[in-house]
């Protein structure tokens, strides 16, 4: 890159205007690439956020889902129980404690 001199008040040479044209040049160009990456990485951002959104309802729907069925076994297991004892009950002769 050329120098430019010390004294402003010296003419610009055909190499001071290239140089000062390359390096305006290269700080447009410069501004459009991190344009394009911090649109890239938002975009990636986004994309990101909304896959953990997605997995997170799928799981929270999973734990319910899987939730609801062990609530209901249990519930199940209860009635078993309770009809088991209440026939032992029965064949014993022994009334249900309230």
């Amino acid at each position: 890159m050329a120098k430019f001199p010390a004294d402003d008040s010296a003419p610009a040479t055909k190499g001071d205007l290239k140089a000062l044209a390359l390096k305006s040049d290269m700080e447009a160009l410069e501004d459009r690439v991190k344009r394009y990456i911090d649109e890239k990485l938002k975009a990636q951002q986004e994309d990101f956020v909304h896959s953990v959104k997605v997995i997170n309802e799928q799981l929270i729907h999973d734990f319910h889902g899987a939730f609801k069925d062990r609530t209901e076994q249990h519930s199940d297991d209860i009635r078993d129980l309770k009809r088991r004892t209440g026939r032992i009950e029965r064949h014993l002769n022994l009334l249900p404690t309230a």
